[in-house]
């Protein structure tokens, strides 16, 4: 999978916040994490009013096609290299594989975001102190796959929860989900999405991996939103 083709990507900006929200697993060709990202490695904080809802982590991956690797890897959808740590007192205490679905066939930069909510190990378990770390499989099962960047993000009560119009607050003021769809509707946030060269196929594949749905259902339904993108601009997927 090299990355989402252009009508992909269209559909994929056409999401509003509450079905960005939703999503749990997010791949767009992309060499960029979110700036307001902590790199790596971030420490949690019990706040004494607002509980965490949700940790977002975002990994950028290439995959090296010039290493020789084992056979046995090839065809598989999912990526097993990335891993999250909560590190306490300097100890892990729960190691989570990334659920990172799709495999880049090229060497371009992919960008994934994993967002993980408060019914998970990986934000229930959290004490106060705890570090969350992202950090590379050692030994690596398939040495191809190389982990560019990484970001974590920790989402609190209220930071995430308000699904009016936001274009005309201050940007402090901005919910998590609306800074993330102004960061996936910037191409030049993430290297450019929108002028993506794969062939439709690949792009399909790249969605079929996200959602989980045939890409033949998939290819009906872009069909059916790229009629109505052009009959309707202020359509809402």
């Amino acid at each position: 999978m090299g990355g989402c083709s252009s009508r992909a990507s269209e559909v994929i900006r056409k999401f509003d916040k509450v079905a960005l929200r939703s999503l749990r697993n997010f791949s767009i060709p992309g060499s960029e994490i979110p700036e307001w990202f902590t790199r790596d490695e971030v420490c949690f904080s019990k706040k004494k009013y607002d509980a965490i809802k949700s940790v977002i982590i975002a990994v950028v991956i290439s995959n090296n096609t010039q290493i020789q690797h084992d056979s046995r890897y090839d065809g598989l959808p999912v990526i097993f290299e990335v891993q999250a740590k909560i590190i306490r007192v300097n100890m892990a205490v729960f190691t989570h594989t990334l659920n990172l679905r799709g495999i880049p066939s090229t060497q371009e930069n992919q960008l994934y975001l994993c967002r993980y909510p408060d019914y998970t190990p990986l934000v229930s378990i959290l004490e106060d102190g705890d570090k969350i770390q992202v950090v590379r499989r050692d030994p690596p099962y398939d040495p191809r796959i190389m982990l560019k960047k990484s970001g974590i993000h920790l989402v609190y009560e209220n930071d995430d929860n308000y699904d009016g119009e936001e274009e005309s607050l201050n940007e402090n003021q901005h919910s998590v989900t609306h800074r993330l769809k102004r960061f996936v509707d910037s191409p030049e946030e993430h290297n450019n999405i929108a002028n993506s060269t794969q062939e439709d196929g690949n792009g399909l594949h790249c969605l079929e991996c996200i959602f989980g749905i045939p890409s033949y259902l998939l290819g009906r339904c872009f069909s059916l939103a790229g009629h109505m993108l052009e009959t309707s601009e202020d359509f809402d997927f």
